[in-house]
């Protein structure tokens, strides 16, 4: 089974997330409603990226038993002016 799970803080990972879950058909969750995500094999975690930490990815994994049983496919979502140094 297969899972999106997703943080946003102000929406636009939420719009990412439901996007991906309409073109795959696969169910998008927020990270804090996900009941029994160790019945999922395949998990797409997106999340917004603050300060060189993922939102919520930490909370998330613990709540697994065994990661090296799950494919775990992250993916981050942030704004930074690319001119910055």
């Amino acid at each position: 089974m297969k899972i999106i799970i997703y943080a946003s803080q102000y929406g636009s990972t939420k719009q990412y997330a439901d996007e991906l879950s309409k073109r795959t058909g696969i169910e998008a969750v927020e990270y804090t409603e996900v009941s029994d995500i160790n019945q999922y094999d395949t998990i797409v975690y997106l999340a917004p990226l603050y300060a060189g930490s993922v939102m919520g990815l930490k909370k998330t994994l613990n709540k697994i038993r065994d990661v090296q049983d799950k494919k775990l496919i992250v993916g981050t979502v942030g704004l930074a002016d690319p001119n910055d140094k």
